[in-house]
């Protein structure tokens, strides 16, 4: 049987890091580094980072919609965050009571 090369078993020390990237957060912004081991073009390097700002602005997004849901469930109010574009007012329920006398 044949081991795939990403195992964790694997001891092969052929494999080489392609590039580093150090992530910084600070208070509202996330700061990258990048830092690849050999030389590569600008082309590579915009595309890498390109991704890369993809990649952080997904995990921002979702962790942001988690921690607004829960606020949801915890509250049982919505966050104006929460509502789709163009609503300017939460969706409120009215109920009346109508009664005649005769």
């Amino acid at each position: 049987s044949s081991r795939s090369s990403s195992g964790s078993g694997s001891s092969s020390s052929s494999y080489r890091v392609p590039f580093w990237l150090l992530l910084t957060t600070k208070k509202d912004e996330v700061v990258v580094q990048f830092l690849p081991p050999t030389k590569i073009t600008n082309l590579e390097s915009s595309r890498i980072l390109l991704n890369v700002k993809k990649g952080v602005k997904k995990i921002c997004d979702r962790v942001n919609k988690l921690h607004l849901l829960d606020q949801l469930h915890e509250s049982r109010i919505a966050s104006p965050l929460l509502l789709l574009e163009g609503e300017n007012t939460p969706t409120t329920t009215a109920t009346t009571t109508t009664t005649s006398s005769g």
